[in-house]
């Protein structure tokens, strides 16, 4: 055995200052651990600190200068093994605590989850003493109304240095246009009884989507309002367009029988007295409300309707795309060339424009002695043909022309 008095000067000194180095590093420990509150490792650690600390007083004790002038009786080599083993107890005990406090809830890890936040924080006491902020509610503070809120009264001069744009859900708006609702709670917890906490929110995207919200609910109402007025137009017109072709029915049916039933009356014969019976009777029948469903306006019927007065239909053009106009003007034309002008012939010609139809109407009858005076079939069609976005003209020199322009471009004067 070679004791430790026996070695040089200069190992004795690397000695004291490795075991003063593990005595630095073991006070460092227990700091940690206190400021952790784990007191009762930390008293363990303190109990390695002293020794160390024992050591290197008894070790820098046995020198003076450059000599040994206490003789320690130990193996350096015990010596040697008990500092290492310090070290290696030291570290390993370090790394046990890091990774215990890394994984367990400690005051310094809510403050840095509460500074991690995107939304500002505080928690108050009964008093209004703030206890504890983030970060983000220290920086909202200050950059609001420069001040460091330290109780729940400097929160509230911050708020009065923002805009106010709803009260009811305590809405603000900064100087950058950002919006940010403030909202306090009373914590109710048996362990919190007391305790406030306030929250302040950057709710921006949040306000600006329900205000785009609001306005397209706005523009979607008046959209709704705009067509159900529409409907209800559209439903007007509709009525309005069914009771003008009902009267026009009914007016040339009535005429036609009429008509027919007197020049069988002057000429004497009974042919076909039963027929224009039936349909005077079904013309007559609305009014009493038994009125039959008759078929929809056509050339042909009202080719069937000339020959029965001893009227000739002649028609030129294509009247595919304005047949029921065609019809209707023609039954009207017909009733009035055999009632007025006591003709018996009807000419009806149609021509084609870019995006319309002129439709002109002529009999053989008598030249009409002035302006015509528009009746109840006259005046029907006319308004059959402007409820569809065309016009009619009434022409009586040199002869009677009726002339109805469909939709598009109105003037007819072009095409007479």
């Amino acid at each position: 055995m070679r004791e430790l008095w026996t070695l040089p000067v200069a190992f004795y000194y690397l000695l004291a200052g490795l075991v003063f180095t593990a005595g630095v590093f073991a006070l460092l420990l227990c700091v940690y651990r206190y400021h952790n509150r784990d007191r009762k490792n930390g008293l363990l650690d303190g109990g390695v600190f002293l020794l160390l600390f024992a050591a290197t007083v008894v070790l820098s004790a046995s020198l003076q200068g450059r000599q040994v002038v206490f003789k320690l009786p130990v193996d350096w080599r015990l010596v040697l093994a008990f500092v290492t083993a310090s070290y290696v107890y030291l570290f390993l005990r370090f790394l046990v605590a890091r990774k215990r406090y890394r994984h367990s809830l400690t005051p310094d890890s809510v403050k840095e989850a509460l500074d991690n936040l995107g939304t500002c924080i505080l928690f108050a006491d009964d008093s209004g003493r703030v206890l504890l902020k983030n970060h983000k509610m220290s920086s909202f503070c200050f950059s609001a109304a420069g001040i460091d809120p330290q109780t729940l009264q400097d929160l509230q001069l911050v708020l009065h240095t923002l805009n106010c744009i709803d009260d009811a859900a305590q809405l603000y708006r900064t100087l950058e246009h950002k919006v940010w609702q403030y909202r306090q709670l009373l914590l109710t917890e048996p362990s919190l009884a007391g305790f406030t906490q306030v929250t302040i929110e950057d709710v921006t995207e949040l306000y600006e989507a329900n205000q785009l919200l609001k306005e397209n609910n706005e523009a979607l109402k008046q959209t709704n309002e705009k067509i159900s007025l529409m409907l209800e137009r559209l439903a007007d017109r509709i009525r309005e367009q069914e009771t003008l072709a009902l009267k026009t029915q009914i007016h040339n049916d009535i005429g036609v029988s009429l008509i027919a039933l007197s020049k069988l009356f002057y000429e004497g014969t009974r042919s076909d007295v039963d027929a224009q019976i039936n349909v005077l009777q079904n013309a007559v029948g609305y009014f009493a409300n038994n009125r039959l469903v008759t078929e929809p306006d056509s050339v042909q019927n009202v080719k069937n309707h000339a020959a029965a007065l001893g009227v000739t239909l002649n028609i030129e053009g294509d009247y595919s795309a304005c047949e029921a106009l065609v019809a209707h003007a023609a039954e009207v034309c017909i009733t009035n060339c055999v009632y007025h002008a006591g003709g018996n012939s009807v000419r009806v010609e149609i021509r084609h424009a870019k995006n319309h139809d002129i439709i002109t109407l002529t009999n053989n009858g008598l030249k009409p002695a002035g302006p015509i005076v528009e009746g109840g079939g006259l005046s029907a069609l006319r308004k059959k043909a402007e409820s569809d976005g065309g016009s009619m003209r009434i022409d009586y020199e040199p002869q009677f022309i009726l002339t109805i322009t469909t939709g598009g471009n109105n003037d007819s004067n072009n095409y007479r």
